[in-house]
C-alpha cells in the first residue's frame, strides 16, 4: 500500500509539473525578467473572432513562445524581451489581417481583421492612334500611366498599335493618362496631357498633332 501511495505521489508531482509547464508555454507568467505584450483584435463582424487565439512567434526563428485566447478582444502575454510576430489562429475562412510585429519598445498593437478582398477583375483599355485626317498609325508605342501628372511613383503600361492603329491593354480599373513619347511619323507629335481613359475601360481615339 505504501508503495502504491509513493507511486501516486510521484505521478501527481509529474502531472503538476506538466500542467505548470503547459501554462507557462500557453502564455507565460509575470516575473521581473519578462515584459508584457498586448494585442487588441478588432473586426466589424464580431462573430469572426469567436475562438480566435493569438500566438506570439519569435523574429527571427518563428518559434511559438506564447498563445492566449482573446478576452474582450484583447490578448496579454508575459514574455522574454524580444521581437515577436503576431499570428491569429481560429479565424474563419475569408478573413485576413495585416502583418503585425511587437518589439521590446513597442509592446502593444491593434490588429484589424477584415474580410479578405478577392482578386481585382481586369478591364480592357483600347487606344486607337490616328492622324488628323483619320489615317491609323501602326507600330507606335502607347503607354497608359496611372498618375495624372507623372512624377515619382508613376507606373506606365506599354503596348504597340497594330495595323489598324489600335493598342489593347488589360489593366486594373483606374483612370490612366495616355502617353506616346516616341515613334511618331515625320511631321507629327503628341501632347500627353490631352487624353485620359475612364476607369471602366473601353475605346479611346487619340489624334497626333501636326508640327506647324
Amino acid at each position: 500500500m505504501k508503495q502504491f501511495f509513493k507511486k501516486l505521489t510521484v505521478l501527481v508531482a509529474v502531472l503538476c509539473l506538466a500542467l505548470g509547464f503547459s501554462a507557462l508555454t500557453a502564455c507565460g507568467e509575470k516575473d521581473d525578467d519578462k515584459l508584457t505584450y498586448t494585442v487588441h483584435v478588432t473586426c466589424a463582424d464580431a462573430a469572426a473572432l469567436a475562438g480566435v487565439k493569438v500566438q506570439f512567434r519569435t523574429l527571427p526563428g518563428n518559434e511559438r513562445k506564447g498563445e492566449v485566447a482573446l478576452t474582450d478582444g484583447t490578448a496579454v502575454c508575459e514574455l522574454q524581451s524580444a521581437t515577436y510576430s503576431v499570428v491569429l489562429t481560429g479565424l474563419p475562412d475569408g478573413f485576413d489581417y495585416p502583418e503585425t510585429t511587437l518589439t521590446p519598445s513597442y509592446r502593444e498593437a491593434t490588429v484589424n481583421v477584415a474580410a479578405a478582398e478577392g482578386p481585382v477583375e481586369k478591364v480592357t483599355y483600347t487606344v486607337k492612334v490616328q492622324l488628323p485626317d483619320g489615317t491609323p498609325v501602326p507600330n507606335i508605342i502607347v503607354q497608359l500611366c496611372n498618375t495624372p501628372t507623372g512624377g515619382e511613383g508613376q507606373t506606365c503600361n506599354p503596348a504597340s498599335t497594330n495595323a489598324q492603329g489600335v493598342a489593347t491593354l488589360e489593366l486594373d480599373p483606374a483612370v490612366y493618362e495616355v502617353h506616346i513619347t516616341e515613334g511618331y511619323p515625320a511631321g507629327y507629335t503628341f501632347d500627353s496631357t490631352k487624353y485620359t481613359t475612364t476607369e471602366t475601360g473601353g475605346e479611346l481615339v487619340v489624334t497626333l498633332d501636326r508640327i506647324s
